[in-house]
């Protein structure tokens, strides 16, 4: 997962493409806030990083189900 090649704290500053964040959030994190940058918003998914006006997750579980599978 990208999630896991977070470089940071070596000092080397990277991020993954945005289409990339985004596909995976429509994905796996279908309750994502979709009004803020990509690559944050999947690291806060996880639980990573902060977001700025959303409180720190603690706890999360992607969505492993078909999306044709989900409640609505």
């Amino acid at each position: 997962m990208i999630g896991r090649t977070r470089p940071e704290p070596d000092g080397l500053s990277w991020a993954p493409p945005a289409e990339l964040c985004d596909r995976t959030l429509r994905r796996l994190f279908p309750d994502a806030p979709s009004r803020t940058e990509r690559w944050p918003t999947l690291l806060w998914s996880t639980g990573r990083a902060d977001l700025p006006g959303h409180p720190r997750l603690t706890g999360w579980q992607w969505a492993g189900a078909p999306e044709s599978e989900r409640a609505v």
